[in-house]
């Protein structure tokens, strides 16, 4: 992982000795959308220097603006007595970063109660967004809607539950029983409790695999402030993700030298966290994210495999049950008369192929 640790050398020490002409380094640090967080002093290259000085501006600017949307939607959202949580982006640059323009996001992942979506979906709507057509109320695969403005292209993705059937979850009640704040743009934001959002990102972060660095980045800097440790631990064997904390700080102590509380040693003896270490390792230095252009059936069968081992034994099996049922991309893909719908689930390895071979013949042609 030597170019990954050049960056993680740049992002900590700022040294301009770890590549004296580091223009290799500027596509990884956007990739992992840390480019915030390297000081300027770090880039040896004079263009590139002015380059990133430019495009930092750019960003700190585009962040407050839509810090401010995020407080415009806060404020629409109580009128109506309805309660909002959010999840990360700017919350996470005031809690952990101390500025919100120091932690980029290309969304607002917000939290209501499953009960009352609906009623979000309509003030959305009334603000000027409207509903991504791919996306579905799904209650068995899916967790959030996805909403984009109109004009100004902000996009929402508005969450009825934390995780998609991942792992076990706290309901809303719970989790706004014992909700913080914290103001953006003069208004009071609500989120996740501290350790409660801590617990939330390394969910967050292990089941995307860490895939992107800044996820990890921000379990590194968390874990430098004071955190009440039995809470956390506590919280993470109720929700069954002990082992995603072990992974997390194995990749911490690698990637950014963290030293590994002694609260928290156990877990990373865990051979399963070490195993899904491993596997993370592997995704983060092939930059294998989800959405890659032209992803090989190897590369693919790799998340899978992943997916399944971060699950525990109910969620495996709900996760073989959900593979097996059709859903929209099925019908989009293959269309059936109404008599015939009960075909689609014995044609899924069909339809699935059908999409593959698209978006592969989609990727070349790019």
């Amino acid at each position: 992982m030597k170019e990954t640790s050049c960056l993680t050398d740049l992002l900590l020490k700022g040294s301009p000795s770890v590549i004296s002409e580091n223009i290799a380094l500027l596509p990884l640090a956007k990739y992992h959308r840390l480019l915030q967080n390297i000081p300027i002093e770090a880039w040896q290259n004079g263009d590139i220097r002015i380059k990133v000085t430019t495009e930092k501006k750019r960003t700190t600017f585009e962040l407050l603006r839509f810090s401010t949307e995020l407080a415009r939607v806060v404020t629409y959202f109580k009128k109506f007595a309805l309660h909002v949580i959010c999840l990360k982006g700017p919350v996470i640059g005031q809690k952990i970063y101390g500025s919100i323009g120091l932690r980029t996001f290309k969304d607002l992942d917000l939290l209501v109660e499953e009960t009352r979506l609906s009623e979000a979906t309509t003030l959305l709507q009334q603000l000027g967004y409207i509903l991504d057509p791919s996306s579905e109320y799904d209650t068995q695969r899916a967790n959030h809607l996805v909403f984009i403005h109109k004009h100004t292209h902000h996009m929402i993705e508005l969450h009825w539950r934390l995780h998609p059937n991942i792992l076990h979850e706290p309901t809303f009640s719970e989790l706004w029983s014992r909700h913080e704040v914290v103001t953006i743009a003069g208004v009071d934001v609500p989120c996740l409790e501290t350790e409660e959002l801590f617990v939330y990102l390394i969910s967050h972060g292990a089941k995307h695999a860490w895939f992107r660095l800044r996820w990890l980045y921000d379990i590194h800097l968390f874990l430098e402030q004071p955190l009440d440790f039995d809470r956390i631990k506590t919280r993470l064997a109720k929700r069954g993700c002990l082992h995603m904390m072990g992974q997390a700080l194995l990749l911490r102590k690698e990637l950014f030298a963290g030293a590994i509380p002694e609260e928290f040693l156990d877990l990373t003896e865990n051979r399963r966290s070490q195993q899904m270490a491993m596997m993370a390792r592997w995704i983060i230095e092939e930059q294998n994210d989800p959405g890659k252009d032209k992803q090989t059936l190897a590369e693919f069968s790799y998340w899978k495999h992943y997916h399944w081992l971060i699950r525990d034994d109910e969620k495996r099996r709900e996760f073989v049950w959900h593979h097996l049922l059709p859903n929209q991309h099925d019908v989009a893909t293959l269309r059936l008369p109404q008599r015939l719908s009960f075909l689609y689930g014995l044609l899924r390895p069909v339809t699935w192929s059908i999409r593959r071979f698209k978006q592969r013949k989609a990727g070349t042609k790019r």
